[in-house]
C-alpha cells in the first residue's frame, strides 16, 4: 500500500526560505535522505521512493497555499491514495517557530482551484 508525504508551500523563488515553505522543504531533505528526485507530475512535482519497503510518493503542490486542495485532491486519485495514505507537512503560524504538532483530521473537500 503507497502512501504520500504533501509538503505545502508557495512556489517560486522569492518564497524558498520563507517560514511558509516548510513542507515544500522538508520534502526536499527527505527526497535527498531516500535518494530520489522530483518529476513534473500533472503540473505537480512528485518523487517517488520506498521506505521501509513500501512505496512513499513525495508530493510537492506547485501553486499557492490557499489554492492546495484541487491540485492535491487531482493527484491523489491518480496515484490512487485515500485520504488516510496522505501526511500533509506545512507551517502554522499559530504555533512558536520549532514546535511541531501532529494530528489526524479527516480532509474536506476544497473549492478553490489551482492558479498554475
Amino acid at each position: 500500500m503507497a502512501q504520500a508525504i504533501i509538503g505545502l508551500g508557495n512556489p517560486g523563488p522569492e518564497y524558498r526560505d520563507t517560514r511558509h515553505n516548510v513542507g515544500a522543504r522538508a520534502l526536499d531533505a527527505l527526497a535527498k535522505k531516500l535518494k530520489v528526485r522530483f518529476q513534473r507530475v500533472g503540473g505537480q512535482l512528485v518523487a517517488q521512493g520506498k521506505w521501509r519497503a513500501e512505496v512513499v510518493y513525495l508530493i510537492k503542490p506547485q501553486c499557492f497555499m490557499n489554492a492546495m486542495g484541487p491540485p492535491v485532491a487531482r493527484i491523489a486519485r491518480k496515484l490512487r491514495l485515500v485520504t488516510g495514505d496522505l501526511i500533509v507537512v506545512y507551517d502554522d503560524l499559530d504555533l512558536p517557530l520549532g514546535r511541531v504538532r501532529v494530528r489526524l483530521k479527516e480532509a474536506r473537500e476544497a473549492t478553490t482551484a489551482c492558479a498554475r
